[in-house]
């Protein structure tokens, strides 16, 4: 009833639906974003060294360059397999950044939007409209919660994080621990 602004002013209403509208096209638009914008890798075949023969293969260009679109299948299989830490960091880095630039200004905007929704309908912030209707309820609970499952898995966290850099060590790899590792050890 609440969120939907019915106890508000006919004025009010047609706010909060103007600005429903507005934060839907703008998630659209950051979705589109990120489903249209697939960044191309390139790089020679030891980089690679590590992934499925085919992986290569089918990836090779007709002048014996390698280029790759980094799509989520493509992504794991050079995370989980490729030996060549330097490449993992690259293809994590260029997946996690690959759409920034456009929806640069969409992220802000929407966040903008929410926060004004919340207001008018008389909430503090969006934080508070998005889990008032939630099991978790508020912000404070949440925040609660979280910090529960960061006590709790502390010391598992620690204990995996020690095996790893182990195998690391075991595997004759000197380097810091990086999240390019995580998928790969």
């Amino acid at each position: 009833y609440k969120r939907s602004g019915l106890d508000q002013t006919k004025e009010k209403r047609d706010k909060i639906k103007e600005m429903m509208d507005e934060m839907s096209s703008l998630a659209n638009k950051f979705s589109r974003n990120i489903n249209e914008n697939t960044v191309e890798f390139k790089c020679e075949k030891h980089e690679l060294e590590g992934c499925f023969k085919e992986f290569i293969e089918s990836n090779t260009q007709k002048d014996g360059t390698i280029k790759i679109s980094l799509v989520s299948s493509t992504i794991l299989q050079i995370l989980h397999n490729c030996k060549v830490k330097k490449t993992r960091e690259t293809v994590r880095e260029l997946s996690l950044s690959s759409c920034k630039e456009s929806n640069w200004d969409v992220l802000p905007s929407f966040l903008n939007k929410a926060e004004q929704l919340a207001k008018l309908i008389g909430f503090n912030n969006y934080a508070e409209l998005s889990m008032e209707d939630k099991m978790i309820e508020n912000p404070k609970r949440a925040a609660e919660f979280i910090q529960s499952l960061l006590d709790s898995t502390k010391d598992r966290v620690d204990l995996e994080v020690q095996m790893i850099k182990d195998f690391k060590l075991k595997s004759k790899d000197q380097t810091d621990l990086t999240y390019a590792d995580i998928d790969y050890y």
